[in-house]
């Protein structure tokens, strides 16, 4: 029969391994390969479009040299100095151009000469490029000026970039001059740059090189998708191509991408693991199985380990006799000890104790000999506890350690202590109780730590991302609503949107002011328009209203604007949760001088004083002196960080908060914040249209979209504007501004830049440079202490992101307006 049952557990297993094995490779693995060319094929597109980014640099560069009255009139015979000037190795270099050419109308050259990069000297032109300016002068006919061809083209030297477009004066008139060609050797540096950029190995070859058979693949393609494959070389790595067309519209030059197997390698892997803990599953089912069957066969001997056990009953009274007979010296031992040590006998009986040594932790009433140890802890339960820590250390023979809640201490740490007879029967176990409520609670807060600590660094990551984000959305909305003035009403519209993203940013200040407590970075606000919006976001859907008294005449406050959102906030929600039932929340606010007789903890001066009354519960007296400490909270779900945030927050401010409450009655809160001195209204400054103005900016961003909305948003101002990505782009670019005469006049740094020089490191060399340089800093993460002291580190002005048209406008016009050492006081001092 055991034989029988052996064999038929071992066909199941088998055949499930064998289903497992057959549905891995027709269903799952095949799935992994289809994702893994799907990736391929994306990694193809990238590196597409990498190299078609490269020829629309390559495109605005030449549309910059052409459209411009200086080789306009070098064409026309009038400019004889502009080679000497403009035309440098220094200048191929800054434009990372290879070749330019400038020829007549009739295609003679004028000017042309290629870099050499290895001695940065000028030589001479390819032998074969000549002849192909002629076959582009046939594409780009003189009539045709604002035409132009950007594109591969091959050569016997090489594949180049090139741009050609017709030299016309700076406005874009004609009639066309001649011809503008730049170009750029597609060599091993372009490859390893698109490599690096694409975390792939990438190779190019002339299409004249590639097998006839692997091209007509390409032919295949539908014409609307991009010509790009994918082909499985072996198990460890594919292939990925891309087929480049020249500007005569042939195929030209052919991408290879050298692509490991990771999903379908991880594909693998995974499914061995899961055939693996399946069948270990069955196996540990079979075993089960099989141990089952065989414990019926144990019953007789159950039936004399029952007989032993009776025999272990009557050595138990013998020993518990012999006990006895030390219980006097083991009282006095006991009641020095503070905590609780009972002995408990296998029938869970306390037969000594020393109950707590003075501590409650069994009331007096039931402290009697042979009761019941759960009787005496957990009067009326009736039977031993489940897990029983006593019990564990009877039948394991071991020490056992356990916390656990005791209803009128709280929490305690328990240890069992197994006693042995002579024979090593385990007759008693002693059982040691501690009271460690403060010390779980001390745990608890440092854990809560912890986690709002890891929450913290969370909440900014996402803030710092979604302002970068909000920056895009608020610049095209800016843009757009100042480009859409005639249409009244969609201008309202793309009002409103820019008013609901400049709310959202504020959300996003939230998030980094919980991250991390954060500095405020103020500017003036009024206190009405701060706490109406407030209000009414957070009372949305509740059965409380809010009674508003807030004077027209208020004082307008120095305060950081998304902070204050949140003191509000956090005040509203405590009211609106201390009446369930409903109610009214007052919000009442009063110009006030403050001197050193009203409230000496403030400095004297002109204050702002705002109420939040509530109808609510109240809070007792003996709580009201913890209501601000971190963790402190008498509600359920409450975590105790928002009336300390509250408080961080005023105080950052140079502010006082107050609280006044009667149970039954409400509570009142109370705070006082600066006025602003008085100088020129910010509101009005915020309603006037953005300022134009003049001048040459550099931008240095990380971000795409904030590269091309500043840009945007500067160029619609009327400045001329240049970016980069880090700070040694930006260092090199305004290095070779200065250089060549067209110094910029100040530049917008991003403080962050992941993997990068940054704006703080970028601004020190700038000025190293020149002390005189001027600079922005801007930044998603506004509780870094450099953008509420960012003169401190060399910057004449600060944007905060998410940023719209009126603030760089503003930003700009301050900085440029005024010169460095009344900007921002002189020179860092590096």
């Amino acid at each position: 029969m055991k034989r029988s049952i052996h064999i038929f557990a071992a066909v199941a297993v088998s055949t499930v391994f064998l289903l497992l094995l057959a549905t891995s490779k027709v269903f799952i693995l095949r799935g992994f390969e289809n994702v893994e060319k799907q990736q391929g094929l994306r990694n193809v597109e990238r590196v597409l479009d990498i190299f078609h980014n490269e020829l629309v640099v390559m495109e605005r560069t030449a549309t910059d040299w052409s459209a411009w009255d200086e080789p306009y009139a070098f064409l026309g015979g009038k400019n004889p100095f502009f080679v000497q000037r403009n035309l440098t190795p220094e200048t191929f270099a800054y434009l990372k151009t290879d070749v330019i050419v400038y020829t007549a109308a009739d295609g003679r050259i004028l000017f042309g000469r290629q870099l050499n990069r290895n001695s940065n000297a000028l030589i001479p032109l390819p032998a074969s490029l000549p002849r192909q300016i002629l076959s582009i002068l046939d594409i780009l006919p003189v009539s045709e000026y604002k035409k132009s061809l950007t594109g591969v083209l091959l050569l016997p030297e090489g594949p180049f970039f090139i741009s050609a477009r017709h030299v016309v004066d700076s406005r874009v008139k004609g009639p066309s001059r001649g011809l503008l060609l730049m170009g750029r050797r597609l060599g091993t540096a372009e490859t390893a740059e698109f490599s690096r950029i694409s975390h792939s190995s990438v190779s190019i070859k002339p299409v004249a090189e590639v097998p006839s058979a692997q091209m007509s693949k390409f032919a295949q393609l539908p014409p609307d998708v991009p010509a790009a494959l994918v082909r499985t070389v072996d198990g460890s790595r594919s292939e990925g191509y891309g087929l480049i067309k020249d500007i005569y519209g042939k195929p030209a030059l052919l991408l290879q991408l050298e692509l490991p197997r990771t999903v379908y390698i991880t594909g693998k892997k995974a499914v061995l693991y899961f055939m693996t803990w399946i069948m270990g599953i069955f196996l540990l089912a079979a075993c089960a199985g099989v141990f089952l069957y065989r414990k019926l066969a144990r019953t007789d001997e159950l039936s004399a380990a029952n007989e032993q056990l009776h025999r272990d009953i009557e050595e138990r009274k013998r020993v518990e006799e012999a006990l006895r007979k030390a219980e006097n010296i083991q009282r006095i031992m006991f009641e020095a000890i503070p905590d609780m040590l009972t002995v408990i006998d296998r029938d869970f009986r306390i037969i000594h104790s020393n109950w707590g040594g003075g501590y409650d932790y069994v009331p007096v009433e039931q402290r009697e000999k042979n009761l019941h140890c759960f009787d005496a802890f957990y009067p009326g339960q009736g039977k031993k506890c489940e897990p029983c820590h006593v019990y564990k250390a009877f039948t394991t023979g071991k020490p056992v350690y356990e916390e656990k809640q005791n209803p009128r201490i709280g929490q305690v740490e328990v240890r069992a202590y197994p006693i042995f007879d002579e024979s090593g029967q385990v007759i008693l176990a002693l059982e040691h109780i501690r009271d460690i409520t403060e010390r779980k609670k001390l745990e608890e807060e440092r854990i809560n730590s912890q986690k709002l600590l890891s929450l913290g660094v969370l909440a900014g990551g996402i803030a710092h991302d979604f302002n970068n984000i909000l920056t895009g959305v608020l610049g095209n909305i800016s843009l757009a609503r100042m480009m859409a003035q005639s249409d009244r009403k969609l201008a309202k519209r793309l009002e409103e949107a820019e008013k609901a993203t400049q709310r959202a940013g504020d959300l996003t200040q939230q998030l980094l002011t919980f991250s991390r407590g954060g500095e405020p970075v103020k500017k003036s606000a009024y206190i009405k328009e701060l706490a109406m919006d407030s209000v009414s976001f957070v009372l949305r859907g509740s059965n409380v209203r809010c009674d508003f008294s807030l004077p027209d005449d208020l004082w307008p406050v120095e305060v950081d604007t998304g902070q204050m959102h949140q003191v509000f906030n956090n005040l509203i929600i405590n009211a609106d949760q201390a009446m369930p039932e409903g109610g009214i929340i007052r919000v009442l606010a009063e110009n006030t001088v403050i001197g050193q007789e009203k409230l000496p903890i403030l400095t004297e001066g002109r204050y702002v004083k705002v109420s939040v009354l509530d109808q609510g519960s109240g809070i007792p007296e003996a709580n009201l002196g913890k209501i601000f400490d971190p963790y402190f909270t008498t509600k359920a779900k409450g975590n105790g960080l928002g009336l300390a945030t509250v408080y961080s927050i005023i105080s950052k401010h140079g502010g006082l908060i107050t609280v006044e409450s009667q149970v039954g009655v409400g509570t009142t809160f109370s705070f006082f914040l600066p006025a602003a001195k008085p100088g020129a209204d910010e509101k009005e400054l915020e309603n006037l249209p953005p300022t134009s103005g003049k001048g040459k900016i550099l931008i240095m961003d990380d971000e795409e979209i904030i590269l091309e909305v500043a840009g945007e948003i500067l160029v619609h101002l009327g400045y001329k504007v240049e970016s980069c990505r880090e700070g040694s782009e930006a260092i090199a670019k305004y290095k070779v501004a200065g250089k060549i005469g067209e110094p910029f006049d100040a530049v917008l740094l991003d403080l962050t830049i992941p993997g990068g020089m940054g704006g703080k490191e970028t601004m020190k060399h700038l000025l190293e440079i020149d002390p005189d340089a001027k600079g922005i800093v801007s930044s998603g993460y506004s509780n870094d202490p450099i953008l509420s002291n960012y003169g401190e580190y060399g910057f004449c002005g600060v944007v905060l992101k998410p940023y719209a048209i009126r603030e760089i406008s503003k930003t700009m016009q301050e900085v440029l307006s005024a010169s460095r050492h009344d900007q921002c006081g002189g020179a860092l001092d590096v």
